[in-house]
């Protein structure tokens, strides 16, 4: 009887490790199903939406024709007309255009100096964007002159009267630090 009981827990460790295989098995598969569907999942939902289809070509309707051997008349539509490009308008501004710009309102830069007691040589960090008009969106002077008074005419003066260079597409996140000078009148 001892022999028999040895090959009973012989044939259950033999099942034990079976069942134990199988399912680390299943486990393994559900895990490798999961990341493709996963794959898949993240794929179709990064992939660029598909372009519309373009409409079927369909034939155009003949006309009957009329007994009196007249055609129908129909009016040519007009051309549209072609775009004038403007010469000279960029696509994006660049330092220099930024430079020129801020040069045109330096004596209004440097008056905000002088009303409000600047040391000659102050700098004030100002960050502003421009649209594609050329005029000022938006600009904000930056620590440590965010919340003083010189550094709210700093930026004030920039919005309100900086005009820059027309582009197509303008300019955001513009930073510049400007030297201010107690220049008189």
């Amino acid at each position: 009887m001892p022999e028999d009981s040895r090959r009973e827990r012989h044939f259950d460790r033999e099942a034990e490790k079976r069942s134990r295989r199988n399912f680390v098995l299943m486990i393994a598969a559900f895990a490798g199903l999961a990341m493709v569907g996963g794959v898949a999942l993240a794929r179709w939902i990064i992939s660029p939406p598909d372009e519309d289809a373009p409409p079927p070509i369909t034939k155009a309707e003949e006309q009957p024709v009329d007994p009196s051997g007249f055609e129908p008349f129909e009016d040519d539509e007009p051309e549209p007309e072609p775009k004038k490009v403007k010469a000279g308008v960029k696509r994006k501004l660049d330092s220099r255009d930024i430079d020129k710009g801020i040069g045109r309102i330096r004596a209004a830069l440097n008056a905000c100096a002088v009303t409000h007691g600047a040391i000659d040589g102050t700098l004030v960090t100002v960050d502003f964007s421009v649209a594609s008009n050329g005029g000022v969106t938006e600009a904000y002077s930056r620590s440590p002159h965010s919340k003083t008074p010189l550094g709210l005419c700093v930026a004030k003066v920039i919005r309100t009267k900086g005009k820059f260079r027309r582009s197509k597409e303008g300019l955001g996140d513009v930073r510049r630090t400007i030297k201010l000078r107690r220049t008189s009148g």
